[in-house]
């Protein structure tokens, strides 16, 4: 088990360190014969177990048969649930053991933990409140990290130098969770880190890059501001420009060779690209999924999908090579079910999309999808942290099978998924019945019950996953100029925005959403 923990503890390291966390396998088997003494203290206990659960996970079963395989799931899952209940009743319902520096450094291995299990929401909820401790405890006020060193020093000085370093940690750590959640940070760093250099010696500094890359997402509330979305669309369109923009700069100060991705060994500039294409598609996002491709804003609509086929692309690697049970695991699997939904639509939809240069781009993107459905399902089969894996090769199946339906069958299909970042999706695939558009006059035709034009309030998501139910609906339109338009618009679905209901939760407080904005009920065919 120890040795599994050098794969995700010098990846993770590299990227955004954590003060008062194990930095090597060495260290996890060195604490073990501490931690069994009495007088052990209870916040280093709880981190050495919340690591040891993590990296239980994570342990690889090779030439292990399916049976002993399950039965040491269950076994490692129970574990992990019993440090994790364990800490959260013990340590996290009181704030005066909470909100000490060691209390703060612990509770950020909990926040690993909850990720590595799904429980975004908990995760969110749980730095929030860590986060109001620790400027309860001044560390928002300390002076910036430039001016003190780890390096020698006296016991004062470093200690200092460690509450610096858990507040940065506790602002990255809230800007990676709230763009799960779609919330805005709250927390401010004690440096700006365009102040720090990107590149020492020709080699990028991957904690500064991502320091740099979440520091943007404090602005992205403004692209789900209903006042800002609702009332003045030029407006929201010149926010996400401008996002675009940082973007852009951002990655211009990089070179070239950085962005090429290693197949065979895990980097971790890797995990920050494909954090940076996925902040790119969430700014054009919104404006791709509302307009269609003759609006003004083709500029976002062309730079969200090669955004999320960029993030399509890249997830094959990475998910590969990195363990089932490790936190990032999961994350992964939403931004690559995302991405891929809105490549299956957009190819899909829009005026002329039976030319060849649309059949083209239909044909590259449902071998995209097949790609990210072969790397999900794969991991479907492992035994640990494969439940998103599972649902998003629900999602892509379904989808995949309802677009690709034949179009001579006589019967419409619809389908309901939940997509993050998107909500509930109903989907219609239209066909034209020719022998009723030879009539001639635009006459309303007979309606059965239950039929006619598609209205999404009729046809709800599901609310237990998995949805992604594929549905025969025998469907006559109410009047010959529908059928004219169905003949144009193949394709139709909406968007239920719903910012209290959510797609994938999958602990105790499910009764509450996290992936949408709040703008709510988007309508339109394409």
């Amino acid at each position: 088990m120890a040795r599994s923990a050098s794969k995700w503890l010098n990846l993770v390291n590299a990227v955004l360190a954590q003060p008062f966390g194990l930095n090597s396998q060495q260290e996890l088997l060195e604490s073990y014969d501490n931690m069994l003494k009495p007088d052990v203290d209870a916040m280093n206990l709880a981190a050495w177990l919340l690591d040891l659960a993590l990296t239980a996970q994570q342990e690889p079963q090779l030439h292990s048969s399916p049976a002993t395989s399950l039965n040491r799931f269950h076994k490692v899952s129970d574990f992990s649930r019993a440090v994790s209940d364990t800490v959260e009743a013990t340590l996290f319902s009181h704030d005066r053991l909470l909100g000490t520096v060691q209390g703060l450094g612990m509770a950020m291995h909990f926040l690993r933990l909850q990720i590595s299990q799904g429980n975004f929401h908990k995760a969110w909820i749980r730095v929030r409140h860590c986060i109001a401790l620790a400027e309860l405890l001044g560390l928002s006020r300390l002076p910036p990290l430039s001016q003190h060193s780890s390096i020698g020093g006296s016991p004062e000085e470093r200690l200092q130098y460690q509450k610096i370093q858990l507040w940065e940690f506790m602002c990255s750590a809230e800007r990676l969770s709230g763009m799960i959640v779609n919330r805005p940070p709250i927390s401010r760093r004690l440096e700006d880190p365009n102040a720090q250099p990107l590149t020492v010696n020709g080699i990028v500094q991957t904690s500064v890059y991502l320091k740099r890359l979440t520091d943007v997402t404090t602005k992205f509330h403004i692209l789900d501001d209903p006042v800002v979305t609702r009332g003045a669309g030029a407006q929201s369109y010149a926010s996400a420009l401008e996002l675009d923009r940082e973007l852009r700069v951002l990655a211009s100060e990089t070179p070239k060779s950085w962005w090429r991705q290693d197949t065979n060994e895990i980097k971790p500039e890797n995990l920050c690209q494909l954090l940076h294409y996925y902040f790119v598609m969430r700014v054009h996002l919104p404006f791709t999924v509302r307009q269609g491709a003759g609006e003004p804003n083709m500029y976002s609509r062309l730079t969200c999908l090669d955004a999320c086929e960029a993030v399509a692309q890249r997830y094959q690697p990475l998910r590969r090579m990195l363990p089932s049970g490790i936190f990032l695991s999961p994350i992964m699997d939403l931004q690559a079910l995302t991405a891929t939904v809105v490549l299956l639509l957009a190819s899909h939809s829009g005026a002329g999309n039976d030319r060849i240069e649309f059949q083209a781009d239909k044909a590259r993107v449902q071998d995209i999808a097949a790609q990210v459905l072969g790397v999900m399902e794969e991991k479907s089969g492992e035994a640990t942290g494969t439940n998103f894996a599972r649902q998003g090769a629900i999602t892509i199946r379904s989808l995949s099978a309802l677009l690709q339906r034949s179009e001579g069958v006589a019967a419409s299909s619809q389908l309901s998924l939940k997509v993050p970042l998107l909500g509930n999706i109903n989907i219609r695939r239209n066909t034209n019945h020719p022998e009723s558009a030879s009539t001639g006059k635009d006459q309303p035709a007979q309606t059965l019950p239950g039929t006619g034009p598609w209205d999404p309030s009729q046809h709800p998501a599901p609310h237990i996953f998995p949805g992604a139910s594929l549905n025969q609906v025998e469907v006559v339109p109410s009047t010959m100029h529908e059928q004219a338009n169905w003949q144009w618009n193949p394709l139709s679905w909406s968007i239920e925005d719903n910012p209290f209901q959510d797609a994938f939760m999958i602990d105790n407080l499910d009764h509450f959403g996290m992936w949408q904005g709040d703008d709510n009920s988007l309508l339109f065919n394409n």
